[in-house]
């Protein structure tokens, strides 16, 4: 078992986010990121999968950039609404936004980082890839990740091509693949899809 809560800042983040201790399926996931490895997860609904990308945000530097695709507007909603009131810096970009709001959004993350949540079909704004090119990405966490295993079935598509979106960037940011269910052929796909 690794102790994750002697890696520095650990400790910190952990009381910043109002978490107690750990559960014993985070442990292992939790230390191979912070070790910077690509991370592919497989957890139940309700087990602890966002604090898998928000711990390691809140222990990283400043001005560096975690990008969270979902596809659930209520749920990033709900977690930067969370986030912000524990004063981590968080934000959520959509369609929902003015131009003016979407701009500044992507230009405050982009220049001061922390997390920010937005669907995958953003990558495919040239405003928003070009943008985050400059930013300090330093993990892609793709949330409900079974996703990408149907687009060959043509479902959102956009989440075919989060891997490549991470190979065009100046450095390649870790990778982070979360999801409640996937078979052994979904979880294949998976790892294709983000190589």
């Amino acid at each position: 078992m690794i102790n994750i809560i002697g890696i520095k800042g650990v400790a910190e983040g952990l009381g910043k986010l109002n978490v107690s201790n750990l559960r014993p399926q985070q442990e292992a996931p939790l230390g191979a990121i912070l070790a910077g490895e690509d991370v592919f997860t497989i957890m139940p609904t309700g087990g602890g999968k966002s604090l898998l990308y928000q711990l390691p945000t809140v222990t990283d530097g400043k001005g560096k950039l975690t990008l969270v695709l979902s596809p659930l507007r209520a749920l990033q909603q709900d977690q930067v609404a969370a986030l912000t009131a524990k004063g981590i810096r968080a934000a959520v970009l959509n369609s929902d936004l003015t131009p003016a709001q979407h701009t500044a959004v992507l230009q405050d993350a982009c220049a001061h980082g922390g997390l920010l949540y937005l669907a995958p079909e953003q990558l495919q704004s040239p405003e928003v890839a070009g943008a985050l090119a400059q930013a300090d990405i330093v993990r892609i966490a793709v949330d409900e990740a079974h996703i990408l295993a149907q687009t060959q079935d043509d479902f959102r598509r956009a989440y075919a091509e989060i891997g490549h979106f991470a190979d065009t960037l100046p450095r390649r940011p870790q990778l982070l693949a979360l999801t409640a269910t996937a078979t052994k052929a979904d979880c294949r796909r998976i790892r294709d899809s983000l190589g």
